[in-house]
C-alpha cells in the first residue's frame, strides 16, 4: 500500500488530462466556469461478469447498448475485482485498497474505522456535490460509514415499492448496529435463511411483506415485471427513471456532481421482464467442469446451471437495455456533454463446478473478471486496454480525471488509456477471507494472484484442505480446466511466495497500526 502525495497526483492529473484527453475536456471547461471540472457518474452493476457480456466476446448478444457505448470509451478487457462478493469488492472500489488493507472481509462489515476518510467521495470535498446510492444493503453499509463525505445519500429502498426496512427511518450512524437489528427483524432473507431472530418480529415482517406484494401497482405482476432483492420490490424501469431525474436535478447545481449508483441487478434472483424472457433459447449449455472440493454442500446439476445461466443472460440484456435508455435520456437532455461515465461491477457470477452465484470460496474468472468502461466528456473514439487492471485503480484515476490532489492511501495505479502506463506483468490480488476475523492475520481464506496470463489460486486454513494451490494459463486455458501447479511447480512456488509475502506484509502493517 502506498500513499500518493499532492505533488504525485498533480503530476498524474496533468498527464491524464494532457494531449488528446485535455482536448476532449476543454469544451466542458468553457461551459462550466465555476471550476472547469466534469461531472462524474459511476454506475456499478452488482454481480455482472465480463464473461457473460457480448462486449467481451460472449456468444450471446447480452450487451448491445454497452457495446454502442464502448465505441467512444476506454474499454478494459482484463479487469478484476479485488473480492469475490459485495463487501470486499465494493470496499476496494470505494477506498482504492486491497481487502487485506481495508479489512472489510466479512459479510456486511465496514472498512477499518481508521480508514473511514479514505474514500472516493473525499476526493470531491469542496468541489463536487457528492451523491451515493446502493440498492445492495452490503454496499449501503459503506455509504453509511462514509456519510461525512456525502452531500446526499439516497436510502437503499429509493425508487422501490414499500419499505420493509423500518430501521432505515432511525438512520443509525453505526452500520453494524443497523445491520444487526435489521437482520434480527427481517430474518436475513438476503442471506438465504428464512428465519428472523424473533418469532414475533418475524411474523410482523411477513405481514409487512405481504402488504407490499399487495400494493395496487404491483399486485399480480410480481413475477412478470417486478424485481426483488431480498428486502424490497422494485422495477428497473422505475429505478432508472429515478436515477435520471436525480441526475437531472444535480446537473442544475452550481457545482459538478460525483454520483455513485450501485444497482442490485443483475444479481440473483433473476427477474427479466417479459420481452427478455424469450431470449437465448439457443440450446447453449453451461461449460461442464469437475466439481470442486470447496463447492457448497448443495450442488447444482448441469441442467440447473444451464437454466440459471440463461436467466442470468436474459437479465443482463434487460439491464443493458435500461442502461441504454438512461444514456439516451441523458444525451437528449444534453447531460452527457460534461459528464464522465464509468461502468463497472463489484464482482461477477459463477455457473460451474456445481456452483451458482458467488457465495463460495471459488475465485475463478466468472466471479473475478468484471467490466470497466470509462467515457470522458466529448470522447469520440474507442480505446481498448488489454493489460490487467483492478478496481483499486479507480480512486487514483478519479483524482486525475477530477483534477484534484489527494493524500489518500491507495493500492491502485492510474489506469492505462487515461495517463497510466501499461504493465503487462503487473501483480493483481483478489481475496475471499469471509471466514477470517478482520482483526487477526488472514490465515483462513482463498487468495488469487493474477500476473500477465498466469493465475494462481491458494486456499489456506481450511480443515482437511489446507494449502491447496492451483495454477492456470488464462491465454491457453480461459475456462481454467488444466491445473498446472504440478506440471510447473517452480512457477507455482514463485507465485505462491509472492502472494503470501504480500498478504503477510499487509497483516503486519494493519495489525501493528492497530496496536498503536
Amino acid at each position: 500500500m502506498r500513499q500518493l502525495s499532492r505533488r504525485d497526483l498533480l503530476k498524474l492529473s496533468l498527464a491524464a488530462l494532457g494531449g488528446a484527453a485535455a482536448a476532449r475536456l476543454a469544451p466542458f471547461a468553457a461551459r462550466n466556469p465555476s471550476n472547469g471540472r466534469p461531472n462524474i457518474l459511476l454506475l456499478v452493476f452488482d454481480a455482472l461478469s465480463a464473461r457473460h457480456m457480448s462486449l467481451y466476446g460472449y456468444a450471446r448478444a447480452t450487451t448491445p447498448n454497452l457495446e454502442a457505448f464502448a465505441e467512444t470509451a476506454a474499454v478494459y478487457h482484463d479487469h478484476y475485482s479485488a473480492g469475490s462478493f459485495t463487501t470486499p469488492g465494493t470496499a476496494s472500489i470505494l477506498t482504492g485498497l486491497e481487502p487485506w488493507h481495508h479489512r472489510a472481509v466479512a459479510l456486511s462489515s465496514p472498512v477499518k474505522r481508521s480508514l473511514s476518510d479514505n474514500n472516493i467521495f473525499r476526493l470531491g470535498r469542496g468541489e463536487y456535490t457528492r451523491i451515493g446510492f446502493a440498492q445492495n444493503l452490503l454496499a449501503d453499509v459503506f455509504l453509511r460509514q462514509f456519510h461525512r463525505d456525502l452531500d446526499l445519500r439516497l436510502p437503499a429502498q429509493s425508487f422501490s415499492y414499500g419499505n420493509p426496512l423500518l430501521i432505515e427511518r432511525l438512520n443509525p450512524s453505526d452500520p453494524l448496529a443497523y445491520f444487526a437489528f435489521d437482520d434480527f427483524l427481517v430474518g436475513g432473507f438476503k442471506f438465504d435463511t428464512p428465519y428472523s431472530g424473533s418469532a414475533m418480529l418475524g411474523v410482523m415482517d411477513r405481514i409487512l411483506r405481504r402488504g407490499v406484494t399487495r400494493h395496487p401497482e404491483i399486485k399480480g405482476r410480481l413475477r412478470a415485471e417486478v424485481c426483488f432483492n431480498g428486502y424490497f420490490y422494485y422495477q428497473n424501469r422505475v429505478l432508472f427513471d429515478g436515477i435520471f431525474n436525480t441526475l437531472k436535478k444535480a446537473a442544475t447545481g452550481d457545482r459538478p456532481y460525483l454520483g455513485y449508483f450501485h444497482f442490485w441487478s443483475p444479481h440473483e434472483p433473476y427477474f427479466p421482464t417479459p420481452e427478455f424472457t424469450g431470449l437465448f433459447r439457443d440450446g447453449r449449455r453451461a461449460v461442464e467442469k469437475p466439481e470442486h472440493p470447496f463447492a457448497p454442500a448443495y450442488l447444482h446439476t448441469a441442467q440447473q446451471l444451464t437454466q440459471l445461466q440463461t436467466a442470468y443472460d436474459q437479465y443482463i440484456a434487460n439491464v443493458d437495455a435500461e442502461f441504454g435508455r438512461l444514456m439516451d435520456s441523458m444525451s437528449a437532455a444534453g447531460m452527457l456533454e460534461n459528464t464522465c461515465v464509468i461502468v463497472l461491477a463489484d464482482h461477477g457470477q459463477l455457473f460451474e463446478r456445481g456452483v451458482h452465484g458467488h457465495a463460495s470460496r471459488l475465485l475463478y474468472e466468472g466471479v473475478l473478471r468484471t467490466p470497466l468502461l470509462i467515457r470522458l466528456p466529448g470522447q469520440t473514439r474507442r480505446v481498448d486496454v488489454r493489460t490487467p487492471t483492478s478496481n483499486v485503480d479507480l480512486l487514483p484515476t478519479l483524482a486525475s480525471i477530477m483534477g484534484v490532489a489527494s493524500d489518500l492511501q491507495t493500492d491502485g495505479q492510474l489506469l492505462p488509456g487515461l495517463g497510466g502506463v501499461e504493465v503487462p506483468q503487473r501483480s493483481l490480488f483478489s481475496v475471499n477471507a469471509a471466514e477470517n476475523s478482520a482483526f487477526l492475520p488472514l490465515t483462513t481464506g482463498a487468495f488469487a494472484l493474477i500476473k500477465g496470463t498466469r493465475k494462481f489460486l491458494l486456499y489456506t486454513g481450511y480443515a482437511g484442505l489446507d494449502d491447496r494451490a492451483e495454477l492456470y494459463d488464462l491465454a491457453e486455458d480461459p475456462d481454467e480446466l488444466r491445473d498446472l501447479s504440478r506440471a510447473d511447480p517452480a512457477a507455482a512456488k514463485q507465485m505462491r511466495d509472492e502472494l503470501l509475502a504480500a498478504r503477510d506484509a499487509a497483516d503486519r502493517a494493519v495489525l501493528s497500526a492497530d496496536r498503536k
